[in-house]
């Protein structure tokens, strides 16, 4: 069994069941390092404007890619943002990335 927090260990199985066997790897999927890890990305797409928006102001390939790794284990998490994540999915304008990471920040 593993010892510490037991409250990601359904996200863990959801994503692969081998991962519950390499204690590494499910460090790596707790509750708090994927919210960190979300807010770490979210800050490089809206802080390296020019590699990630296009010049109307919205995501382009790169930025969508990083956008969906950023979100994807939050998401398995905290379930209440879902909502916010499917507008920025559909729009994908820096204006929404920018009040995503507000919003997950504490600081909007």
């Amino acid at each position: 069994m593993i010892e510490g927090d037991e409250s990601f260990a359904l996200a863990i199985l959801w994503l692969d069941p081998a991962l519950l066997t390499r204690r590494r790897s499910v460090e790596w999927f707790s509750v708090s390092s994927a919210r960190e890890e979300a807010i770490r990305l979210l800050r490089a797409l809206v802080s390296d404007y020019s590699s990630f928006f296009d010049s109307r102001g919205y995501l382009n390939s790169e930025g969508r890619k990083v956008f969906e790794r950023a979100v994807r284990s939050l998401l398995i998490e905290e379930k209440w943002f879902k909502k916010s994540v499917s507008r920025v999915r559909k729009r994908g304008s820096f204006e929404d990335v920018f009040r995503l990471l507000e919003l997950l920040t504490g600081t909007g």
